[in-house]
């Protein structure tokens, strides 16, 4: 877990890289801020099994944003899911059936909107390539506009997350167009 946490801090690019490319302070502190604070947020532990509900259990990642997710500060639960975020609007849960991290519908939650990884370590890997490639994105405009390189980090995505069925979901977190 400790591992997850490094690479992701790893990611962050220089804040002169950043500056370079017109990104505001105010930007800076609002992506990076959190992301360094993760240290001091730390929380009890919990006896649950499951990567993601540890690390929300140990951290406070409701303000670490990854593209258009955000978790929650607090996992709530019903019989079928644990909701651990949001995906824009909409619901990112783990089902507690399949082990399944998958995305509800906001406004209808027992309609799952789309797959998002076999299980939870698949999730957390295929978001840490998913965040190299938008802190890429957000230093070097060239990497932002080469639909080649977002489409080879949707297709390593999906393949983490477990094939096929998941390669709609990192191609919407992406912006890929197909």
């Amino acid at each position: 877990m400790t591992a997850n946490l490094e690479e992701l801090k790893s990611q962050i690019p220089s804040v002169d890289i950043l500056v370079e490319n017109n990104i505001s302070d105010e930007e800076i502190k609002r992506n990076i801020k959190p992301l360094l604070d993760l240290d001091v947020q730390f929380k009890e532990t919990s006896e649950e099994v499951d990567i993601i509900i540890e690390l929300l259990n140990l951290y406070d990642l409701s303000k670490v944003e990854i593209g258009m997710i955000v978790f929650n500060k607090t996992i709530t639960e019903d019989e079928d899911y644990y909701y651990i975020g949001r995906v824009e609007v909409d619901l990112l849960v783990i089902n507690k059936h399949t082990g399944t991290v998958q995305v509800l519908e906001y406004d209808e939650p027992t309609h799952t909107l789309c797959d998002c990884a076999r299980e939870s370590s698949a999730f957390l890997q295929a978001l840490l390539v998913c965040n190299k490639f938008f802190w890429e994105c957000y230093s070097d405009d060239d990497v932002y506009n080469d639909e080649n390189k977002r489409k080879a980090v949707v297709e390593k995505c999906t393949y983490i997350a477990g094939g096929d069925s998941f390669f709609d979901f990192y191609a919407m977190l992406t912006g890929l167009e197909y």
